[in-house]
């Protein structure tokens, strides 16, 4: 294990679910194309958050959750707060949610407590996650 790895960072967040405009657009051609990818295997966060885990734009990131992790770039955003991670609903979502509902049937897709740390990894496709 390098030096590096071993003082990497971890920052705590929430991590609900958002619909973007370029997602949604994207989602309704190809879910399968690069764009959707692109657009739906992503994390928003905060410029100082991002600063925290000192990563770049574009980079990726490992977001773990006790419902399940899942390897999605970074993009930086000032329409999140501090603390906040927003990502856009879709199956690299889906990965950090529970299959639990609510009482109203509905499940639970907002302000999930998660941990963000950087990685080498790569964000996989969606045809390997649709065969975990």
């Amino acid at each position: 294990m390098s030096f590096f790895k071993m003082i990497t960072t971890e920052i705590d967040v929430l991590l609900p679910t958002v619909r973007t405009i370029e997602q949604g657009k994207s989602a309704d051609s190809d879910k399968e194309s690069k764009k959707y990818f692109d657009e739906a295997a992503i994390v928003l966060l905060h410029t100082e958050d991002m600063k925290k885990l000192s990563v770049e734009n574009n980079k990726p990131v490992k977001i773990r959750t006790k419902y399940g992790e899942v390897v999605v770039k970074v993009k930086e955003s000032e329409e999140t707060k501090e603390g906040i991670a927003l990502i856009p609903v879709g199956l690299w979502a889906n990965m950090t949610m529970g299959n639990s509902v609510q009482s109203n049937g509905i499940p639970l897709l907002k302000n999930i407590p998660a941990t963000i740390e950087s990685t080498d990894e790569s964000p996989e496709d969606i045809q390997h996650l649709t065969s975990i």
